[in-house]
C-alpha cells in the first residue's frame, strides 16, 4: 500500500497536516502553516518570488519532508546531531504534500462549481 493510499484510508489528512516543522527551520508551527507561509510569499512577492529560493534557502521541499518523516508519514531517516533528512522516495513525499495542499482547499465546499456533474474548485489549464 502506498503512503497516498494509506492516507485516504484512514484520512489522516488532518493529522499529517498539524505534524510540527522542524524548530530551526523559516516557519514556526506545522505543515499547514508553511503552506500557507508559502502561498502568501507568492502572493505578496508577485514576479519577484524564488521558487528556488522561498525563505531563502534551496532545497525547502525537506522542511516539509522532515515533520512528514519523523511523523511517519514517509519513509525516511533524520541526522539526529545535524538535523539532515533523507527520503526514500522524493516522488511519494512531493506527492504527499500535493494531496495535503488539495485536501485544505477541498475542506470547504463553498466557491466551487459544477462540470459534468462532479464538483470542481478549478486549477491549472
Amino acid at each position: 500500500m502506498t503512503v497516498w493510499q494509506k492516507l485516504i484510508e484512514e484520512d489522516r489528512y488532518e493529522e499529517w497536516l498539524l505534524l510540527p516543522l522542524e524548530e530551526d527551520g523559516p516557519v514556526v508551527g506545522t505543515i499547514q502553516d508553511y503552506l500557507e507561509c508559502l502561498l502568501t510569499e507568492v502572493w505578496q512577492r508577485g514576479e519577484s518570488f524564488s521558487g528556488k529560493h522561498p525563505f531563502g534557502d534551496s532545497g525547502w521541499e525537506y522542511d516539509l519532508y522532515w515533520p512528514l518523516v519523523r511523523g511517519g508519514a514517509i519513509k525516511g531517516t533524520i541526522d539526529e546531531e545535524y538535523g539532515d533528512v533523507h527520503i526514500e522516495s522524493t516522488e511519494e513525499g512531493h506527492e504527499l504534500v500535493e494531496m495535503l495542499i488539495e485536501h485544505i482547499f477541498s475542506r470547504n465546499v463553498g466557491g466551487g462549481y459544477k462540470k459534468n456533474g462532479e464538483y470542481s474548485h478549478g486549477g491549472l489549464k
